[in-house]
């Protein structure tokens, strides 16, 4: 995911990139891509990432990380190379799995990169789930971001999160920081809104 947000804003800069490794980097993460839009780190359709120690405090079922970095990261490729105008099946099922799994108050979901890459992919989608993404982002993480009378803390975020024991506050921060930017963000429209897609599958409300 890192790896094709360097490429992709390296071309952007107008740097020489060869858009083979990118191309490539999309097919890897759709072929973890489960029948519903969720992508597994080990399997299709799998469970995200966790350490050792982060396991048991933040269950793997409880976030849709490699499913939100996906959907951003292949609507980014695919609108720079497949001359993509609308979101595939890929992505409408993605989204709707990120809405599953939205924002929340409970302490083991607290996942700021599953909610920033999410935040970059919902953006790009546009249209009401887009807003539905967005609201619930909104309130959650200005409810969780720290006041303590403009003390050292005043305006970052928890170590609370997921990954938040590798990277501490300034992870945290950035992060909670750069879901909200993109999640509020009207500048990255590099699809046509979703909602003008006449041709989205149904949602499958079984799942």
């Amino acid at each position: 995911f890192w790896n094709i947000l360097a490429l992709y804003r390296g071309l952007e800069c107008g740097f020489k990139v060869d858009p083979e490794p990118l191309k490539r980097a999309r097919v890897a993460m759709l072929s973890m891509a489960g029948p519903k839009g969720k992508v597994g780190y080990f399997d299709p359709g799998g469970d995200v990432a966790r350490t050792a120690e982060g396991g048991p405090k933040f269950p793997w079922h409880k976030s849709e990380s490699l499913t939100g970095a996906a959907l951003y990261s292949t609507l980014m490729v695919d609108s720079m190379f497949y001359e993509a105008r609308y979101p595939s099946a890929f992505h409408w099922h993605a989204m709707r799995r990120i809405l599953s799994a939205p924002p929340t108050m409970d302490p083991e979901a607290f996942d700021l990169y599953y909610w920033q890459a999410a935040s970059c992919g919902a953006a790009i989608m546009g249209g009401k789930e887009a807003k539905e993404w967005k609201l619930a982002l909104n309130h959650i993480l200005l409810t969780w971001q720290l006041d303590d009378d403009r003390g050292s803390n005043y305006g970052a975020w928890p170590e609370e999160s997921v990954w938040s024991a590798e990277g501490g506050q300034a992870y945290a921060t950035a992060m909670a920081m750069l879901a909200l930017l993109n999640a509020n963000s009207n500048s990255i429209p590099y699809l046509v809104a979703a909602n003008s897609d006449p041709s989205a599958p149904e949602a499958d409300t079984k799942d």
